[in-house]
């Protein structure tokens, strides 16, 4: 049997080698995997690092009509073509969002973090030095 070898991601957005048997794989930068690992680690994590210590990236997008703006807990993707953003608002209600990759159009914002007692964490990642040995 003849095997390739693919790229997924499992629990964080960190990839990981598996086994597909038979089957052609072919990298495609316009799915729903690819787009939400470039948006939390070239965009998000980015700003949010950018930001001082006081504050946190949020995200602002548009939803039936109207702005949302919340901090993000998870970005999630199913391939080819949906991407779902969790987390809460400023309030402390929950958000739960699943948009198809044409209607993404969001903002990052600036929010006052919560607690500055632990450090920042980068979305997805463990620590920093994780999130930037994922970069290269």
């Amino acid at each position: 049997m003849e095997t390739n070898t693919a790229i997924k991601t499992e629990g964080s957005l960190r990839p990981t080698q598996c086994e597909t048997p038979n089957v052609k794989m072919s990298i495609n930068h316009n799915t729903s995997s690819d787009f939400s690992n470039r948006l939390v680690v070239t965009l998000i994590n980015e700003f949010h690092k950018s930001l001082e210590d006081d504050f946190e990236a949020g995200v602002s997008l548009d939803h039936s009509g109207q702005k949302v703006t919340f901090r993000v807990s998870h970005i999630g993707h199913l391939n080819p073509s949906l991407i779902a953003f969790r987390g809460y608002k400023e309030n402390g209600s929950p958000v739960n969002y699943v948009k198809h990759l044409s209607q993404i159009n969001i903002d990052l914002v600036k929010l006052k973090r919560e607690s500055t007692n632990e450090p920042k964490k980068p979305l997805g990642f463990r620590n920093w030095n994780e999130f930037e040995n994922y970069k290269i």
